[in-house]
């Protein structure tokens, strides 16, 4: 007979074993502040004996210590361990766990074995729906760093993107992907919605004292996001153009992979070059830095591209070319598509678009975009 009692399993586990503020965990934010209270859903975090089984407000609330606290490093770990040792919750026993879903929904990139092997335990029950970010570890496999004996774990991360039953993609360059390197059955259910960027609230730009064009570049340094070419356009756009008042602010990480190109970045501030970098910046300087920023570069390739959308919600517009979902949303919208032998050789007033941030993709369209794909392909058939 037709199972008609819907409820849903959200597997949470990844976020608990390692929070870090990540896109990706924005998403596991939203997906559970705008959860609607019409659908009932738990998600799932196990602990040493058991599993506690959240609400969604509890979750957002669990989900929001790593952009809301400023805890860093180990101690965040250390607060979101305390934190679900005193959720006071339902709990149950993993063979309980088992029988209580009619769907099981894995919504951030894993590779933990027991979450791997927990989801495809699933998939022998009940359907089953993932969120598909891109394939980049596969397709772009230097700018990663796995741990020696991984690389399996990876591998059956992707098998299980490709057979989930449901996978609802962030962008159409996620979702080709996807189908294209992992092989997906084109009649299995995959569809896009775009996560949004109304987290951050829209704001007017200021206009700021300085005459100095600022260009901010911000993440993480790897070479798919093309630091380096943004680094030598810089450098000649500033030989080109002495007259030019500019300077270019990267913010993020050093590289852990392509290490060379923090080399390159020190090497240009050695030379004299306009350029600063910013490492181990709060969130709070974040948001400030990019709204005192002129600029906002978005170059290489990018599954989605979140921080662009907080960027024009904050009033600094985005230049961009390459793979920019995101970006490409927004174009001509508070996004402009500039080549970067363009972007440090022509006025400032010649390369911004007026932001529209009414167009911003919001969470609440973006959250109802998943659970319509939630409740149209689930339950399965049971006896």
């Amino acid at each position: 007979m037709q199972n008609t009692n819907h409820v849903l399993g959200i597997d949470i586990e990844q976020f608990v074993l390692d929070p870090f503020a990540s896109g990706v965990q924005r998403v596991l934010q939203y997906l559970a502040k705008e959860w609607p209270a019409d659908l009932p859903a738990h998600f799932v975090v196990p602990t040493e004996n058991y599993f506690k089984l959240l609400t969604p407000n509890q979750a957002y609330e669990l989900l929001s210590i790593p952009f809301d606290s400023g805890i860093t490093g180990l101690d965040l770990g250390i607060a979101v361990d305390e934190h679900v040792k005193n959720l006071v919750t339902t709990t149950c026993s993993e063979s309980e766990l088992m029988n209580m879903f009619t769907t099981w929904f894995l919504p951030e990139v894993t590779y933990e074995p027991r979450v791997l092997r927990r989801f495809e335990a699933f998939q022998q029950l009940v359907p089953t729906a993932m969120i598909g970010y891109d394939v980049l570890p596969m397709t772009h496999p230097g700018n990663y760093m796995f741990t020696p004996g991984t690389l399996a774990n990876v591998s059956e991360f992707f098998r299980l993107v490709a057979s989930t039953d449901t996978l609802i993609c962030i962008s159409d360059y996620a979702k080709d992907s996807i189908i294209e390197t992992l092989r997906r059955d084109p009649n299995k259910t995959t569809v896009v919605a775009h996560p949004g960027g109304d987290h951050i609230p829209a704001r007017t730009k200021v206009p700021k004292s300085s005459s100095t064009t600022s260009y901010l570049r911000l993440g993480t340094i790897e070479a798919r996001k093309a630091p380096l070419e943004i680094l030598e356009a810089f450098e000649l756009g500033v030989k080109g153009n002495p007259e030019l008042d500019i300077e270019l602010h990267f913010v993020g990480k050093p590289a852990s992979v392509d290490i060379y190109l923090n080399d390159a970045i020190e090497q240009a501030m050695a030379k004299g070059l306009p350029i600063r970098w910013t490492q181990g910046a709060t969130d709070q300087e974040v948001g400030e830095i990019v709204r005192d920023s002129d600029l906002f570069l978005s170059y290489g390739i990018e599954g989605y591209g979140i921080p662009v959308l907080e960027s024009i919600q904050m009033g600094t517009p985005v230049l961009f070319d390459g793979i920019q979902p995101a970006a490409e949303i927004m174009e001509s919208h508070g996004a402009q598509r500039i080549p970067l032998e363009q972007v440090f050789t022509q006025q400032v007033g010649q390369l911004v678009s007026e932001s529209d941030q009414a167009r911003v993709p919001t969470w609440n369209d973006y959250v109802l975009s998943v659970i319509e794909q939630l409740k149209i392909n689930s339950p399965r058939n049971s006896s």
